[in-house]
């Protein structure tokens, strides 16, 4: 027992109201219709149960009404609205523990109940004043009870149209959660774009200064013999890497769109112009694309330059980086004929942190990752003993004669 003289309205049954004179199915389904379309607009599920029992009095008759979900946590079927009939004879509802009462029973087997002599109900909760009882319940979500002080009150048409309501219910608590989990999800994304903008901040200020004095410190130390010259190109070489992974953590935080606008680009063009400010050494570079593609051209760049710094770091001061149009379709290649890698699944090298040479930054492949996802490509990387091969497919891009923009 709950110590209530009356359990909810629905529990215990109340008098039913008339469902209108002349009243159809057709036109009950139609007022169930709107009530529907009122509950989908609503991101809250307690004003969506709120509607529901409204439409459970007003539409089915049912004056004596009550929404329960079920709290996954507690074990209960914890009350989100009932009518203010039930409220007036029954008063406030209370959560209903596993077991309980009956309308556990419809919840656990996901079926309907009816009950024709109420007071005949074999549970915890007191019904004086018989009537009828149906339960419906919400899917995974809850029950929907109905009742009247009319034994053999309800019928079959009770049943579907409660049936088509409590459809109704479900699809409405489903949209509010969707709705509800996008909202955080956002409210998660800003406060990490916050995080990333103040920490782009800190290594703007913070390292690239002392960095700059320690390399002009460098340059002006004179090495008195060669063993001070390899401890100096050891001290440069660490500098250096500092240098680019600060130049990749800024990249990284600022990935989040497009710098300036896309236009159409010359693939070819732009990789020529990357590894001749790239000047490896000894590398070589074959191109041959005129494709072009809709970039944006420093973000392209930034891509080139990762998948160099790569090659070279992994394949060695001679390696050969190929561009290339991708073949049965648009988007383009960038190989190169190093010892390639060695992983299970090749696409975690683009994850953070992933990288295949002692030296590396393991921020690179993933900043190539990030910029071609922001353009709305695809990436994927292959190894063999012939070198590693990405391949960018950029679906929606057209090939275009050399002399577009460049």
């Amino acid at each position: 027992m709950d110590g209530h003289t009356q359990s909810d309205g629905p529990d215990d049954g109340g008098e039913r109201h008339d469902h209108g004179e002349g009243a159809t199915e057709a036109a009950r389904l139609r007022r169930l219709h709107r009530a529907t379309r009122e509950m989908v607009s609503r991101e809250r599920v307690d004003a969506i149960a709120d509607i529901a029992t409204n439409a459970a009095a007003d539409v089915l008759g049912f004056e004596l009404n009550s929404v329960r979900e079920y709290d996954e946590e507690t074990e209960r079927l914890v009350p989100l609205a009932a009518a203010d009939r039930t409220v007036a004879v029954a008063g406030e509802r209370r959560a209903y523990d596993r077991g309980e009462t009956v309308q556990w029973e419809a919840f656990d087997a996901r079926e309907a109940r009816v009950y024709q002599d109420a007071g005949a109900i074999d549970d915890d909760v007191d019904r004086p004043g018989g009537g009828s009882v149906l339960i419906v319940p919400l899917g995974d979500d809850g029950v929907l009870t109905l009742g009247t002080f009319e034994q053999e009150g309800i019928d079959e048409a009770d049943v579907e149209l409660a049936r088509v309501l409590a459809a109704n219910v479900q699809t409405a608590f489903e949209r509010a959660r969707r709705i509800r989990l996008l909202k955080r999800r956002e409210d998660s994304l800003a406060a990490v774009e916050e995080r990333l903008d103040r920490f782009a901040s800190l290594v703007a200020h913070e390292f690239r200064n002392p960095l700059a004095i320690a390399a002009g410190h460098l340059e002006l130390t004179v090495p008195r013999d060669p063993d001070d010259e390899h401890s100096l190109e050891a001290a440069r070489d660490a500098v250096d890497r500092m240098d680019r992974l600060t130049e990749s953590i800024l990249d990284l935080t600022s990935q989040r769109g497009l710098t300036d606008g896309t236009e159409k680009v010359t693939v070819g063009y732009v990789a020529r112009s990357v590894w001749d400010d790239y000047a490896p050494g000894p590398a070589t570079l074959e191109c041959d694309s005129e494709l072009t593609v809709t970039a944006d051209r420093k973000r392209l760049t930034t891509l080139f330059e990762n998948l160099f710094d790569n090659a070279v770091g992994v394949g060695g001061p001679s390696v050969t980086v190929t561009v290339r149009a991708r073949e049965g379709g648009p988007g383009f290649v960038v190989a190169d004929d190093g010892p390639g890698f060695d992983a299970d699944d090749p696409t975690e090298l683009f994850q953070y942190g992933a990288t295949v040479e002692a030296a590396g930054t393991g921020l690179g492949l993933a900043l190539v990752r990030d910029i071609a996802e922001a353009h709305g490509w695809t990436v994927d990387v292959a190894s063999s003993d012939d070198g590693a091969t990405f391949v960018f497919c950029t679906d929606g891009d057209e090939d275009h004669a050399a002399g577009t923009t460049r």
